[in-house]
């Protein structure tokens, strides 16, 4: 049980519990995400992010023996509508963009593994979906991660 003399509150927004510990150390969130870039580990938000889209980097390059369901295909010219964003679709530059046939009209399709994890996929730049290597699929996508504009801490 916790009472009120076994931790010392400091700051009034870190505390800690009396030890003899080698490493008491006390991180605010600028300093955590700065240690977490340090040492190369993705906040969860992300991490589960990265699982699902290295996931899914496997299931369009036949690397599982996972398939893509029948409603989701890979972007066709014919179907869009000439804008920035799906210029390289229409020109041919990018054929790794997906799309869904069915039109998702409840929150359990909408946040199903193969429909949430394509809107993601969609969203990275063509030069990470792209990629021949998973190993080289990771580390860019890692590199996006860190690099994106994010709000911290998750």
């Amino acid at each position: 049980m916790i009472t009120k003399n076994t931790f010392q509150v400091k700051e009034g927004t870190y505390f800690t519990f009396p030890t003899t510990y080698k490493y008491d150390v006390f991180y605010n969130d600028t300093m955590f995400y700065e240690k977490q870039k340090e040492l190369n580990i993705l906040p969860i938000k992300f991490k589960f992010m990265f699982n699902g889209l290295t996931l899914f980097y496997k299931i369009v390059n036949n690397l599982v023996c996972i398939s893509l369901p029948s409603y989701i295909s890979v972007a066709e010219a014919g179907h869009m509508r000439y804008t920035r964003s799906t210029a390289p679709v229409i020109e041919g530059h990018d054929t790794s963009l997906y799309c869904c046939s069915i039109v998702p009209n409840c929150d359990s399709f909408r946040n199903s593994f193969f429909h949430r994890t394509m809107t993601l996929w969609n969203a990275l730049p063509a030069c990470v979906r792209q990629e021949d290597q998973i190993s080289v699929f990771k580390s860019k996508l890692t590199a996006f991660f860190w690099s994106a504009d994010t709000s911290w801490p998750d």
